[in-house]
């Protein structure tokens, strides 16, 4: 298998609205609308989602065999992921359903100018727990893991990372501000075991205690991990594979939807790091695949080609 992902699955409702305000309180930036008032919204879908899903779909849509590792509740939008994985190609024979927990639910906020804001529900995310971890995990080529919260979900990342490692299998770590914050020594040993480490500003500034992104990026490096990233979203990324510095520039494409633009990074800079093993090609990869993801609306569902992706790479 070339692929193993856990992460989180979920339902997404995608809610558009020129209603919403932006706002600061200090220096933090907020999104909100009136209090206990009837606010009118533009556009309303339903989507499947999560970082863990979006990765997985991604790698499998170019091309990769993948494997998806997690719960969903016994529910209709349980069913609706289940066959969302179904028709993208990746292998569901991994996903249990939880009798105790309803499916992992997000609604999400698209401000006029593409910016987003969440609300989420992990639900029968956090109920994954180490027996749920196949021994055939230990032949994956790669191992991904996103955001896990929970106790037991957390052991079962660190299972999965002792199958693969001590195989000859390799990690990457694409975790969010959530584990950050509230997993952090938990995360900061994973990351010590990973080959690739793939964060963004306020994510890597959080775990290493800087307000500085490059201190952050060196930082990442001095725990262990062999590559890290650090995207900025529109300022590009900076990265290191502890040898060489690299930074590129977004590519200038229209910004329509950034839901997933992250996801969509991590997706093809592995599939071409898989491909090829060069670094430097690999960051560019996954740089123009999160700028066409940005161009369409929605996480997964118009994601570019590896024609389309080159193509962008050699305007």
């Amino acid at each position: 298998m070339d692929v193993s992902v856990i992460g989180s699955a979920m339902l997404d409702t995608i809610i558009h609205t020129n209603r919403l305000k932006r706002f600061k309180k200090g220096k933090k930036p907020y999104l909100g609308f009136p209090y206990s008032s009837k606010t009118e919204i533009e556009e309303l879908r339903f989507d499947v989602g999560g970082s863990g899903h979006n990765i997985a779909v991604g790698i499998s849509k170019l091309g990769n065999n993948v494997i998806f590792i997690g719960r969903i509740g016994n529910d209709p939008n349980g069913e609706m992921i289940l066959n969302n994985f179904k028709e993208e190609g990746v292998d569901t024979t991994y996903i249990k359903k939880d009798e105790s927990k309803m499916t992992g639910f997000s609604q999400i906020f698209i401000t006029p100018n593409g910016e987003k804001s969440l609300l989420t529900y992990r639900g029968a995310n956090n109920n994954l727990i180490p027996d749920d971890i196949p021994e055939a995990i230990k032949n994956t080529n790669w191992f991904v893991f996103t955001t896990v919260t929970s106790d037991q979900t957390v052991e079962a990342v660190k299972k999965s990372v002792e199958l693969v490692k001590n195989n000859g299998g390799r990690v990457l770590a694409n975790p969010s501000i959530t584990m950050v914050k509230h997993r952090k020594e938990e995360l900061t040993n994973l990351i010590r075991k990973s080959d690739v480490a793939i964060m963004n500003k306020e994510e890597v500034c959080e775990l290493t205690n800087t307000r500085n992104e490059k201190k952050g990026l060196k930082d990442l490096l001095k725990l262990g991990v062999k590559s890290a990233v650090v995207t900025l979203g529109k300022k590009g990324i900076i990265a290191s594979n502890g040898e060489n510095y690299y930074k590129q520039k977004p590519y200038n494409v229209k910004i329509n939807d950034t839901t997933g633009a992250g996801d969509g990074f991590t997706a093809g800079f592995l599939h071409w790091f898989m491909k090829t093993d060069s670094f430097k090609d690999s960051l560019m990869f996954g740089n123009a695949t999160a700028a066409l993801n940005i161009e369409s609306v929605g996480a997964t569902k118009n994601l570019p080609s590896e024609n389309d992706i080159i193509n962008l790479m050699e305007r």
